[in-house]
């Protein structure tokens, strides 16, 4: 079941996509436990689409936000579609979780991510090896709203710092 469901994510457009069984969640807190909005949770799937790297390359940041805005609806599509499939060939039920901007990995600018919720137990895959370089500290030390603390990332300040608009009235990330 597992691997069908890696394979319908990743055909969908996903970069990345991961499984865990609900259990893995039970030490963070109650606001990021996924399975604490459906009781019928057992197992989540997350997913990842990366942006371009030309992204990185401009100081826009309108072109940026417009981008980012399309990948959010993509994650979107990719989980619905997804959930559709799995409940037709896995005969179990999925809810869609509905991306949202700058609910993604934690280094948010590199990464949109989805999830869905899944009826089913499943074994939870290896944790991914760690992403950050041994002892480097330049993102805990540079993050302009204080946001970033060992392992984790408070949203509300960062959401708080990463929402503008420019003077004309666009909204930008």
């Amino acid at each position: 079941m597992k691997k069908n469901i890696r394979k319908i994510i990743l055909g969908l457009g996903a970069d990345i996509c991961g499984i865990a069984n609900v259990s893995r969640f039970s030490d963070v807190g109650r606001e990021y436990q996924l399975g604490t909005i459906w009781d019928n949770c057992k197992s989540v799937i997350v997913f990842g689409i990366a942006l371009p790297e030309s992204f990185y390359d401009i100081q826009s940041r309108l072109i940026y936000t417009h981008f980012i805005a399309m990948a959010t609806q993509k994650v979107d599509e990719i989980s619905f579609t997804a959930a559709r499939e799995i409940e037709k060939t896995e005969k179990i039920k999925a809810l869609q979780i509905p991306g949202d901007n700058p609910c993604e990995y934690w280094n948010a600018d590199r990464l949109t991510s989805g999830a869905l919720l899944i009826d089913s137990s499943l074994e939870s895959d290896e944790l991914s090896e760690e992403l950050c370089i041994p002892n480097c500290h330049l993102c805990l030390d540079n993050c302009p709203a204080g946001a970033i603390s060992n392992k984790t990332v408070n949203q509300k300040k960062c959401r708080l710092n990463t929402y503008k608009t420019t003077e004309r009235g666009f909204d930008t990330i």
